[in-house]
């Protein structure tokens, strides 16, 4: 995607040291297995105190003690859902800088039109496309939203339950530092175009900035594309691809809306940029559940991740400024209007631009879904 263009409070975040895993036996066999079946101990517990006849054993009652201290240093910063979640985001009327067809209307006008609203069954925020009448001029009416805050570093989680699908439909929640674009870098988190069924993450930068050693069967669960990041590299001939993987089957489109949707989660620290995602029936029970110091997320826990970036002699840290959250719906465009002619591509319509004027039905599930984004900062 392309960048935003301001700047604004940081919110400065420390990498995290790595943490060692838990030991495999007692993680997935439990301390009851390695309990002795009779005769011994394994350690000599205290012996309870006891009456002075020689009775029973006193149990001992509860104490006063206040609970354990949390033991993620991850800390929840904004926890947010619903009309929350709006708030947290402007919106941007603006031209499309992919070149879309594409109107991003005003705040007033996604209100009052319902492309930007609150589902009042779910308390869901939705983004959505228009999809109810013809289209003219620059394009169909969509909406794009950038944070007010700006971050650097951090672990960020975002429950979406649907995601925007459809021929010439090109979502993407991503982030970017300042303009102009690339000098800040650019993290994409989910992305893809028209119906395919696996999401895309990637990075954008200037030169400098390779992905040539990762070694990705050992560290991730995707696959590499393209593993020159820098955004301006003309010898693919596509000279924005940046570096990029693919996820599973059922990480983007149809395939996962099917199945109610699924988490993605952001880890950044000065090592490396991972992406995880979980369909809905498979999400870790520490990644969205609690609040406030409740909120315990284990990354360490989590196994590989889906995309995995290194940092460090081949690609500075410094190639990522402090960026801001965008959660966009496009159409058509530099790379939906490429690839039309696709899976799903045959519209009765020869040109991008003409299916998304003249099929607004087309567009009806073209929409976000969203329960709950969440940002944490690392204090070890």
């Amino acid at each position: 995607m392309s960048p935003a263009r301001s700047s604004t409070r940081s919110i400065p975040l420390g990498a995290p040291r790595r943490r060692p895993l838990a030991s495999p036996l007692v993680t997935a066999l439990g301390w009851w297995l390695l309990a002795p079946a009779s005769g011994c101990a394994l350690a000599q517990a205290p012996a309870e105190p006891s009456s002075t006849d020689g009775g029973p054993s006193i149990p001992t009652g509860p104490t006063d003690e206040p609970p354990p201290a949390p033991t993620s240093p991850w800390v929840l910063t904004h926890d947010l859902a619903g009309a929350a979640l709006l708030d947290a985001f402007d919106v941007q009327a603006i031209a499309d800088p992919t070149h879309g067809t594409v109107t991003y209307v005003d705040a007033a006008r996604a209100r009052s039109t319902g492309l930007l609203s609150v589902d009042p069954a779910t308390g869901h925020a939705r983004l959505a496309v228009e999809s109810s009448r013809i289209a003219t001029g620059s394009g169909r009416e969509s909406v794009r939203i950038r944070s007010k805050d700006s971050f650097h570093e951090g672990l960020f989680v975002i429950d979406v339950h649907h995601l925007p699908e459809g021929n010439a439909v090109w979502p993407a929640f991503w982030m970017v530092g300042p303009s102009p674009w690339p000098t800040g870098g650019e993290i994409d988190i989910i992305e893809g175009v028209n119906d395919q069924p696996r999401d895309a993450s990637t990075l954008h930068t200037t030169d400098g900035c390779s992905m040539a050693s990762v070694d990705a069967a050992a560290t991730m669960t995707g696959r590499y594309g393209e593993r020159d990041c820098n955004a301006g590299d003309k010898a693919t001939g596509m000279p924005y691809i940046g570096c990029s993987t693919t996820g599973a089957h059922g990480s983007f489109g149809p395939a996962l809306n099917a199945g109610g949707g699924g988490v993605f989660a952001l880890r950044w620290t000065a090592e490396a940029i991972d992406v995880w995602f979980w369909p809905r029936v498979a999400i870790p029970p520490d990644v969205t559940t609690g609040s406030g110091a409740s909120a315990q997320p284990d990354p360490s826990s989590w196994g590989l991740p889906m995309s995995h970036f290194e940092l460090g002699a081949a690609c500075d840290p410094a190639h990522f400024a402090p960026q801001r959250m965008v959660l966009n719906t496009t159409l058509c465009g530099d790379w939906a209007g490429a690839v039309f002619v696709g899976p799903n591509g045959q519209t009765g319509y020869a040109a991008c631009r003409d299916h998304v004027l003249n099929n607004p039905t087309a567009f009806a599930r073209a929409y976000w879904d969203i329960a709950s984004l969440r940002a944490y900062t690392f204090q070890p």
